[in-house]
């Protein structure tokens, strides 16, 4: 896979955890990876290839099983526009996936990913048939997380007695760019046998991973974005890490990328971690860099939550247009990571919104709220792939990740968040 750097030149900006900062330059330079996909095999009939993949096949020994139809990009893009005065709704403009023919279901793997990714679906083969190569185009199989309840996968730590890692408190591995510590918390009476969720609290500018790690006090980003504390109180224990950022508490991918790679390795070798619920939530710097995980890893995410993310200024993975649940929020006085920040080049929260919800198959005539009183409004996509819902709170407030409705104390955005995660 090709990464690729925004050929965008922007003022250098600052981005802390306070609203009056914006966004600091991230660091350049592209890295080569590694193809996207992998090999899979379809059944009864030739399978087509996806826009800009290449072609597989397949044969039938038996009847004809039908010929598979390829997913295609549906629609064309709708008109964007700004909230007018009063906060009208918005209407997304990003067409979903296309229609999928019926029967027999086959994921495009093993080549060239192609443009948006392909999910071929052909007739079954009729007894006898044999099971044609795999072939090519990018995507994701449907639902290929086994649903929103799947029963847990073990990672290679489970079983083993602890080690290395063996208690709550902050460890170091060598990584890319000189990167390596972290903070890890650990639930008292850890079972080496049971696989926990783990999730990924990533810091804003000038914030630290001691700051997330914190017990919830009411600091934006302690508790994990209060996360931990609310699974706590549902008698759900999970593992944390809170990553470090550099000096300046920013994050300069691609290093970080392969920071958080690193420390995900190591943690599911030496702890038992269910693979399927890897959990990621960021503010600000920590909303760029979650959104950038997104995009890099979404077959090893689950779910990522993002508040106030940005997609320009920052290093941008490639795009491989598989789908991760995403849940953002964004006020409508956000100045720092705006709403909009460019239209004409889909750059802004609301793109970060957007390309998810396209990349999920989503109904793109999805009406985007947005908020028009202190009251939050909440967006919940229909038509998506199953087990990657996509969800969107505006509020209009500023550039925060703690907001209260009226009338109340509560922090809706930590409530909105776990009831987004432990839904899986």
């Amino acid at each position: 896979m090709k990464h690729s750097i925004l050929a965008i030149t922007f003022t250098v900006l600052s981005m802390s955890c306070s609203s009056s900062s914006t966004p600091q330059t991230g660091s350049g330079g592209a890295r080569a990876g590694s193809s996207g996909g992998s090999s899979a095999s379809s059944q009864g009939g030739s399978s087509s290839p996806g826009s800009g993949g290449t072609s597989s096949t397949s044969r039938a020994s038996g009847a004809a099983g039908g010929n598979t139809q390829t997913t295609g990009r549906g629609g064309a893009t709708g008109g964007d526009s700004s909230s007018n005065a009063g906060g009208s709704s918005q209407t997304g403009g990003v067409p979903p996936t296309g229609g999928a023919g019926s029967g027999g279901r086959s994921t495009g793997a093993g080549g060239t990913t192609g443009a948006g990714g392909v999910t071929s679906m052909g007739g079954s083969a009729a007894s006898g048939g044999q099971t044609g190569s795999g072939g090519a185009g990018g995507g994701s199989s449907v639902d290929a997380w086994g649903g929103l309840k799947n029963p847990p996968v073990k990672s290679e730590g489970c079983g083993k007695a602890l080690g290395s890692i063996n208690k709550t408190g902050t460890y170091h591995i060598a990584s890319a760019g000189g990167r390596g510590d972290y903070i890890i918390d650990i639930p008292t009476g850890y079972d080496k046998d049971n696989p926990y969720r783990l999730v990924f609290g990533n810091h804003c500018m000038g914030g630290s991973a001691a700051r997330v790690a914190a017990a919830d006090n009411g600091d934006d980003l302690s508790g994990y974005y209060s996360i931990k504390t609310l699974a706590d109180k549902d008698n759900s224990p999970g593992i944390y890490v809170a990553l470090q950022g550099d000096g300046g508490g920013t994050w300069n991918a691609p290093d970080d990328l392969q920071f958080f790679a690193d420390v995900l390795a190591l943690v599911e070798g030496n702890l038992c971690i269910d693979t399927t619920r890897v959990f990621v939530a960021g503010f600000s710097f920590g909303a760029m860099f979650s959104y950038a995980l997104s995009l890099e890893f979404p077959e090893k995410i689950r779910a990522v939550a993002t508040y106030a993310p940005a997609n320009w200024n920052f290093y941008q993975p490639t795009n491989r247009h598989i789908p991760v649940a995403y849940y953002q929020t964004t006020g409508t006085g956000d100045g720092t990571c705006s709403w909009i920040n460019n239209d004409a080049q889909k750059l802004g929260g609301k793109y970060c919104l957007l390309q998810h919800a396209q990349d999920n198959g989503c109904y793109a005539t999805a009406e985007i709220k947005l908020a028009t009183s202190g009251t939050h409004v909440t967006t919940e996509y229909k038509g998506c792939k199953s087990g990657y819902p996509v969800k969107f709170s505006s509020h209009n407030g500023g550039h925060t990740a703690v907001a209260s409705d009226p009338g109340s104390n509560v922090n809706w955005i930590e409530n909105e968040t776990w009831a987004f995660f432990k839904q899986f």
